[in-house]
């Protein structure tokens, strides 16, 4: 999943989105914040990409993210890149 205002990571990674549309921010217009929440957590990704620091994301991202997830690179501007819990446990 990508929660960034633009797609460049799907054309880097070569990823598919989880969401209809590479920006998910577009989605949160089109789902309405409890339509995208529901969305993102029957997806549960294995990795998140944010462009943007906790405090900006939707107000139930960053908690969810916070309980689900660990941050394993941050980046200029406050962008992450959380790795769910349950992938990193099968890595060790």
């Amino acid at each position: 999943m990508a929660w960034a205002d633009d797609a460049w990571p799907y054309l880097l990674g070569d990823l598919a989105p989880v969401v209809p549309s590479p920006a998910i921010y577009v989605d949160q217009t089109w789902l309405g914040d409890q339509g995208l929440e529901r969305l993102v957590k029957s997806a549960s990704p294995d990795v998140v990409y944010s462009s943007h620091p906790p405090a900006e994301l939707a107000s139930w991202l960053g908690p969810y993210l916070k309980g689900h997830y660990s941050e394993v690179e941050s980046g200029a501007g406050g962008s992450a890149l959380w790795v769910r819990r349950s992938v990193l446990s099968e890595l060790k």
